[in-house]
C-alpha cells in the first residue's frame, strides 16, 4: 500500500517537473 503510494507521488512528482521545464522553456522563448 505504502509503496504504491510512494510510486504515485513519484509520477506526480515527474509530471509537475516536466510541466515546470515546459512552462519555464516558454517563458525563456519570450524573453528572445
Amino acid at each position: 500500500m505504502l509503496r504504491k503510494r510512494f510510486v504515485i507521488d513519484t509520477v506526480n512528482n515527474k509530471i509537475k517537473t516536466s510541466y515546470q521545464v515546459e512552462h519555464s522553456r516558454h517563458c525563456s522563448f519570450g524573453n528572445f
